[in-house]
């Protein structure tokens, strides 16, 4: 068998423009795989799911696909849209219209034109419900317009959907309320960020069938509902739940995962003076981290008509029985555990000076 010539530039051997020593991302690497088609190396300089940083030589071997030194396929996070599916379906994205095949289908931002939509939706194909069809789905922190009564339960009944990553959410203001992957029966994971001023919000919310979220990473989302009032769903059987840049400041209602299985709860201006019902967690042994130097205000006191009167009570009070040990910034240990909710009161009475005893720094949080 005659030798074959590898022209890993093409023929002529020429470096096309940008390929050379280039390093950065897999999305850096898979956007220069798209606008030129050869094979070429590059140092991957990234972070794996956990966030644990990667630093390895990778190489493109044609038509998008990665291998490191011993030959292992290499995959990652892309500028664009990956979406998982079990069988054929289409997937219209600003009035572009995607074949998505079994397996992962990648989109690029380039291929879209944008990395923002206002219309993203699936058609069915072979009489297959795309419903049924699409399995998870990575937006690349796409943003997502949600627009009045098109998007009012957008992504609804997705039941075979089991994870939704990095999608940036920005609602409509006004009168609607939106719940966002309403009877998501087998998700377990979500990512998403979002701000905005709806009437109210929902995620994850259900009616037939109850999502299965274990994780939500909401790092990012904070919404100012009209009705002030937001509920992240309420029955999922979650684990682990981050909400620390949602500021509850104005809300009157926040409904979190009643989850007796909950381990680890993130919160930054988690406050609560406003409500008018307590927050119901099911939690018995979770660890409670705070991300705030300034305590949250944490209404836990007893009211003689609208008076605040200096004792505890659990009327409002979401954190009591709930949690092991609630970790704070180094810095502010001492302001936590002197906090009290009644103006002038005493220190251990209301308040977050009420669970002084399980105060502690981050520094000492090996979770």
């Amino acid at each position: 068998m005659a030798n074959t010539t590898i022209y890993p530039y093409g023929q002529g051997g020429q470096t096309p423009s940008g390929i050379g020593l280039n390093a950065g991302t897999f999305a850096d690497a898979y956007d220069l795989a798209k606008a030129n088609n050869y094979i070429f190396p590059w140092m991957l300089i990234d972070e794996d799911e956990e966030g644990n940083p990667i630093k390895k030589m990778i190489w493109h071997t044609g038509n998008g696909e990665f291998i490191d030194a011993i030959g292992a396929e290499i995959d990652g996070k892309i500028n664009g849209v990956e979406i998982v599916c079990d069988a054929e379906c289409e997937v219209v994205i600003n009035g572009k219209t995607f074949s998505l095949s079994q397996g992962k289908n990648k989109i690029t931002f380039s291929d879209i034109g944008t990395n923002t939509t206002s219309s993203f939706y699936f058609r069915n194909v072979n009489g297959i419900d795309a419903k049924t069809a699409v399995v998870g789905i990575d937006f690349g922190w796409m943003t997502k317009q949600l627009l009045g009564n098109a998007d009012i339960t957008w992504m609804k009944d997705f039941t075979k959907l089991r994870y939704v990553k990095r999608l940036n959410a920005l609602f409509d203001t006004g009168a609607h309320t939106y719940q966002v992957f309403h009877n998501a029966a087998s998700c377990e994971y979500v990512q998403i960020s979002g701000s905005g001023r709806p009437n109210s919000c929902i995620i994850f919310g259900w009616n037939l069938y109850v999502p299965q979220v274990k994780v939500f990473d909401l790092k990012g989302f904070n919404v100012n509902p009209i009705d002030k009032a937001v509920s992240i769903g309420k029955s999922c059987p979650a684990k682990e739940v981050n909400i620390e840049d949602l500021d509850t400041s104005n809300l009157e209602r926040l409904e979190l995962p009643n989850s007796s299985g909950l381990e680890k709860l993130i919160i930054g201006n988690l406050s609560n003076v406003r409500m008018t019902q307590k927050i119901n967690l099911g939690a018995t042994n979770a660890v409670l981290i705070c991300k705030t130097s300034e305590p949250p205000a944490l209404k836990n006191c007893s009211f003689t008509d609208s008076t605040p009167n200096d004792e505890h009570s659990s009327t409002y009070d979401w954190v009591e029985g709930h949690f092991t040990d609630i970790y704070v910034p180094d810095e502010a240990v001492q302001a936590y555990k002197t906090n009290v909710y009644v103006e002038n009161g005493t220190v251990g009475n209301t308040g977050w000076s009420f669970y002084a005893d399980i105060i502690k720094p981050i520094s000492e949080y090996d979770g």
